[in-house]
């Protein structure tokens, strides 16, 4: 079998026909199996699954294991020469994936990215030739700042036309050679919900196998549509952030990631801080500016995960820039 779609879902009735319509309609000329991990859903999205697409080998988790532990359980049971790690709240756009499948194989590419387009019709910047620590601690401090709003952009002004060696893709939509895997591993899975791919990068990255950006072949990916875009996403950005400098960095990678990501929290707490004085009727300014004190509060040890993330629902989204 050349291929193993591996999608993990939560709640994701709303995505369901979009993503496994496309995949239906553009995975042509190679031979396949689609896997989807549940990981508890409350919604009706596994019984879509069955009532629609009898021929998925669907997985049901008694409760949510995280992203990185449902996509090893899925790759556990493929059969696919590839995995294809595939978020559910995209699509495919076009029949290219036999085409990236053959130059993932002609050039012994380890892990292979296609272009993403966004809600804008923009393409998004999903790759970069640069993936370590101190690289990443400088992203956070850029955004702490908002030095990236004038240095960066989610698009890509310089968007490549052939296949791009790289350091770092993201994970939404991400083609994994079964040799690589097998050799070092697919997620740590102490990574519950975010940086698990940029992990993944710099492990296979620093074992000198080969990251590929793969612009002939198009998805469309639903940015930001996930329920996490609130105080369950930035703590859990923040735990995996610290996870990754004590793997990446030790006692002071960690020691420095932590008084980071204190800057960056206070920065954006007093952001929007003067946004709600200046905007007093504005609720939702406010409700941010109460939900990013409470992340602050934990960052710096004051209170505990469980009254932080008590009633989150905000939509947060200070941590998408980085």
């Amino acid at each position: 079998m050349d291929i193993s779609i591996i999608i993990v879902t939560y709640n994701s009735e709303r995505f369901i026909r979009a993503c496994f319509d496309s995949l239906q309609a553009h995975v042509k000329g190679v031979t396949y199996e689609i896997i989807v991990i549940d990981n508890c859903s409350g919604d009706n999205t596994c019984e879509l699954i069955r009532s629609y697409y009898p021929s998925v080998c669907l997985i049901e988790n008694k409760e949510n294991v995280g992203f990185g532990r449902a996509n090893n359980q899925a790759a556990a049971v493929a059969q696919g020469e590839y995995l294809f790690l595939l978020n559910v709240d995209t699509r495919l756009l076009d029949d290219d994936i036999a085409n990236a499948l053959r130059y993932a194989r002609d050039h012994s590419v380890a892990v292979l990215g296609p272009k993403t387009i966004g809600l804008a019709g923009t393409v998004l910047k999903t790759w970069d030739s640069r993936n370590s620590l101190v690289q990443y601690i400088g992203s956070i401090l850029a955004g702490a700042f908002f030095v990236d709003r004038f240095i960066t952009s989610d698009t890509s002004p310089s968007e490549p036309s052939q296949p791009l060696p790289v350091a770092f893709l993201v994970g939404s939509a991400m083609v994994i050679d079964r040799q690589a895997y097998q050799r070092l591993g697919l997620f740590d899975e102490q990574f519950f919900f975010t940086g698990e791919e940029r992990d993944l990068c710099m492990r296979y990255f620093n074992a000198g196998l080969k990251l590929i950006y793969y612009p002939g072949w198009s998805i469309f990916h639903h940015v930001g549509s996930g329920d996490g875009q609130s105080r369950f996403h930035f703590v859990n950005w923040i735990k995996s952030s610290r996870q990754l400098a004590r793997k990446h960095g030790g006692y002071w990678g960690a020691l420095l990631m932590s008084a980071v990501i204190i800057i960056y929290t206070l920065t954006y707490w007093m952001a929007f801080l003067f946004k709600s004085v200046a905007s007093p009727n504005d609720g939702k300014l406010r409700a941010w500016r109460s939900d990013i004190f409470r992340v602050l509060l934990w960052s710096i040890g004051l209170l505990n995960e469980r009254t932080v993330l008590a009633s989150a629902g905000t939509d947060l989204k200070a941590s998408q820039k980085v």
